[in-house]
């Protein structure tokens, strides 16, 4: 009897650390995405200063579009500078950061988390600093630096932690992956919606930065879940403050296996076992080898590497131009059509991103997503100089589609690198793999600039001047 009652007490232990764990990657997908989201959904609002009709674009929607509506910096130009200093990161941190701890304190802290939550605060602090642009035209050059400054900073913590929790995963179960996933496209769906939301003139209508100073709350519940939620393993390297010869993880905690087998990464069956056991350690590679790697590893990431181009080409190249007026775009100000875009562009996303556990896509599959955002991009260009979709709840079908495809691409190339890695070497392949769309972002802010001015200097179509 008490055979089968420790056994049943050991059962629910285990439930309940599985629970915490699975929370905590859900939580930091969430954390670590808030605040990318909230930049792009702000950057209509913040660019729109420079409208030269701003005042009656933002307070009402327009009767009839009689131009377009061109902004001097178009929101491309955010998404630069919320995608390059995280590709930077993701160039560069997979080829060391084996040696950086993710390690803990006696609260349960880790280096990398520290940092992580760090640049969240610098960022919020830049962040809002930026929004008194919307208060002040005269400094709106001037408010702009700042506003760029805290997309920097959000691009970084963004980068950073992409990079360390999905290289985190390899040491918990496979599910970790489905609820970072989640998580991330819970930060879209949430932030996008709060932040319109609380905007939005119909509903509670407040300022961009009070908004902000709401959203503060965010870094904080980010070092909860890590601090207090997450349950760590043994295999995890702990780290001291007060012992520096913790703060590098040492090479003993290493495999210093033979990289021979290189061309070879995938798991075979004889080691699915060893895949789903503990977390074993991970090999040693020379810079040639992690290369050899990453080519290894070309098939997916190029793939999700066109979806990601084709979806935010769309989002911060083409949305900002596409416009209704009151008839045909419920009554939305041109802003707020914009921030509804994104609301059910990350609606999609989320859809897309927590269903991975209920329907799994095979390669073929993540081949064909590149060829159906690529028709998504013919549609919204079209859209874009013809303006020949007759209401915007069509529109609105289509960017949730779009949504769908970029978070079943995202969420699937991972699963099936998570699969196709071998455990030894899978900590660096989640990391690196990452570029793959931090390159398809970057891509799709360079092209977007020039076909924005390209669709600003054309005429508008005959029937919308009718």
């Amino acid at each position: 009897m008490k055979t089968t009652n420790g056994s049943s007490e050991s059962s629910a232990k285990q439930r309940w650390e599985m629970t915490r764990i699975l929370t905590s990657f859900w939580i930091f997908g969430l954390c670590n995405n808030y605040a990318y989201v909230i930049m792009l959904s702000a950057a209509e609002d913040i660019l729109g200063q420079g409208h030269q009709n701003t005042t009656d674009v933002e307070t009402k929607c327009l009767e009839k579009i009689t131009s377009r509506r061109c902004t001097i910096i178009t929101t491309g130009a955010v998404l630069l500078a919320d995608i390059l200093p995280c590709l930077l990161v993701k160039l560069t941190f997979p080829f060391f950061m084996q040696r950086i701890p993710f390690g803990q304190v006696i609260i349960n802290t880790s280096f990398r988390n520290m940092l992580i939550t760090i640049t969240q605060l610098f960022n919020r602090r830049f962040f809002l600093r930026c929004c008194d642009v919307l208060n002040s035209k005269r400094l709106w050059m001037l408010d702009l630096k700042s506003y760029i400054s805290g997309v920097v900073f959000a691009s970084i913590s963004s980068g950073f932690g992409e990079i360390t929790y999905l290289s985190l995963t390899p040491y918990f179960t496979k599910n970790t992956i489905s609820t970072w996933s989640s998580g991330t496209g819970g930060a879209g769906i949430i932030g996008s919606l709060t932040y319109a939301a609380l905007t939005e003139p119909h509903f509670l209508n407040l300022s961009p930065r009070i908004t902000l100073l709401i959203m503060l709350v965010v870094p904080l519940i980010f070092s909860l879940a890590y601090w207090c939620l997450l349950v760590f393993p043994d295999s995890i390297h702990k780290i001291s403050i007060l012992k520096p010869s913790t703060w590098v993880v040492p090479k003993t905690c290493l495999s210093e296996t033979s990289f021979n087998d290189i061309s070879n990464i995938e798991t075979q069956n004889a080691d699915k076992s060893l895949a789903s056991s503990e977390h074993v350690k991970q090999r040693i590679l020379s810079f040639k080898e992690m290369l050899l790697t990453t080519f290894s590893l070309l098939r997916f990431m190029i793939p999700l590497m066109l979806v990601y181009l084709g979806e935010y080409f769309i989002n911060q190249g083409i949305l900002q131009l596409i416009i209704y007026p009151c008839n045909k775009g419920w009554y939305l100000t041109p802003s707020s059509q914009y921030r509804w875009y994104q609301v059910l562009y990350q609606a999609g996303v989320f859809i897309s991103r927590s269903s991975v556990n209920i329907i799994q896509l095979p390669y073929w599959a993540l081949i064909l997503l590149p060829i159906l955002q690529f028709v998504n991009v013919a549609i919204f260009f079209l859209e874009s100089l013809y303006f020949y979709i007759p209401h915007i709840w069509v529109l609105f079908l289509l960017i949730l589609f779009e949504g769908l495809f970029g978070g079943s691409s995202y969420v699937n190339t991972f699963t099936h690198i998570h699969n196709f890695a071998k455990p030894d070497v899978r900590e660096f392949s989640m990391s690196i793999s990452s570029l793959g769309d931090a390159i398809g972002i970057v891509t799709a802010g360079f092209i977007s600039i020039p076909f924005y001015n390209h669709i600003c200097q054309t005429s508008l179509p005959v029937h919308m001047t009718a």
